[in-house]
């Protein structure tokens, strides 16, 4: 991984925590969801055609 990446990730980790609130779930579990993505982005083998990567885009956005 890259070192910008990581610092991206930290970010964005920080500004998640700070604007959601303590007190619902719903919060924790969009964290969870969202690191499995990054998991699997990560350790995943690499798509096998370009089909492959423009599908997910919208469906990711539509849950965020």
């Amino acid at each position: 991984m890259h070192v910008e990446e990581l610092t991206i990730v930290r970010i964005g980790l920080g500004l998640y925590l700070c604007s959601t609130p303590d007190d619902d779930y719903s919060g924790s579990l969009g964290l969870l969801f969202l690191f499995i993505i990054y998991a699997a982005n990560l350790f995943g083998p690499p798509p096998p055609d370009v089909k492959a990567i423009s599908w997910p885009n919208p469906a990711v956005s539509l849950l965020i």
